[in-house]
């Protein structure tokens, strides 16, 4: 395995001499990346720069403790596979640890074998768990194309633009001739994205008139003017969570 797939491990817990520890053990049996972090917080930024593939944390920790961190990463990283570590080593703890997402849960102190055996399964995990969310991006992908229409060069840069942009968050103008399918594009957009199961509001902003388009997008209170009898929710609220698409 070269350095660029070695996997990458996280350990976390508030005792620097333990997460020595572990960091020795791990490396003394594969060919690994190890980052320790002595808080959850200092872990939140490590998860943010780095591929991690694995994450040992201390359930006992100061002001963020290791349920907290284990709902984190369930919410922003799916496919990491998280074994919580604890000196108090009570079933109804490591029940609450499995049932709340732990993949396993070890003591203090750690027993070597236990401890390797736990690590080499949960990076197995980890591998089936990433070729799986593979599969099914590539899935709902090819699912979310499968109204557009085109093979050409230029089509092939539409796509790649729109799986580059549909991750994130930013305000995406398309530009084309009336007809040329934007709604399409931005109905794709929306189905790549993390706001999927949101809503999905198109507005064809010719077919409003320009003086009621602003109450419109951005909704109204009960007495603002003559006719509003009661408060009504803007598109851009009603689009909340979602995706808005302001055509022409």
């Amino acid at each position: 395995m070269s350095n660029d797939e070695r996997d990458v491990i996280l350990v976390v817990d508030d005792e620097p001499d333990f997460l020595r520890l572990l960091k020795r053990l791990i490396q003394s049996e594969i060919n690994c990346e190890v980052f320790t972090a002595t808080s959850a917080e200092l872990a939140f930024e490590i998860l943010k720069n780095n591929h991690v593939d694995l994450a040992f944390v201390d359930i006992k920790m100061p002001e963020v403790d290791g349920f907290q961190f284990l709902e984190y990463v369930r919410e922003n990283y799916p496919w990491l596979t998280v074994i919580m570590i604890t000196a108090y080593g009570c079933i109804e703890v490591a029940v609450k640890a499995i049932k709340e997402g732990a993949y396993d849960f070890i003591t203090k102190p750690v027993e070597q074998d236990v401890f390797l055996l736990s690590l080499k399964k949960a990076l197995e995990r980890t591998k089936l768990l990433r070729e799986n969310l593979r599969l099914r991006r590539s899935v709902q992908t090819q699912e979310a194309f499968r109204n557009i229409v085109g093979r050409s060069a230029a089509m092939q840069r539409v796509y790649e633009l729109i799986k580059v942009v549909a991750p994130t968050d930013m305000t995406v103008l398309l530009r084309g001739e009336s007809g040329t399918g934007k709604d399409l594009l931005a109905r794709t957009i929306h189905e790549l994205s993390h706001r999927k199961n949101g809503p999905y509001v198109a507005v064809n902003c010719p077919a409003v008139p320009e003086q009621i388009l602003e109450s419109e997008l951005f909704g109204y209170r009960k007495g603002a003017f003559t006719h509003a009898t009661q408060n009504k929710k803007g598109l851009f609220q009603e689009a909340n969570g979602g995706t808005i698409f302001l055509d022409e």
